[in-house]
């Protein structure tokens, strides 16, 4: 393997490692903000619950797209 092709495949496994990086931590939020949503549905607190619901799709959204662009980086790596 030539030197450019082992950089590039270098860059790629960081860049993969940082994505995965990424989607671990954007998912944090989502376990505080389901159980806060859960709390302020038992405190008939629409409001609230609609904010943690808001939210946690925002975070699921940035994690989807993340995944999806691992999974291309990882479809051109393979």
């Amino acid at each position: 393997m030539s030197n450019h092709a082992e950089a590039a495949q270098e860059v790629a496994d960081a860049r993969a490692s940082l994505l995965r990086d990424f989607v671990f931590e954007a998912l944090v939020p989502v376990e505080c903000d389901a159980a806060a949503a859960r709390l302020c549905l038992g405190n008939d607190d629409d409001a609230g619950c609609r904010y943690d619901l808001t939210r946690i799709a925002e975070c699921v959204k940035a994690t989807v797209s993340t995944l999806s662009e691992l999974e291309s980086l990882n479809g051109r790596a393979a």
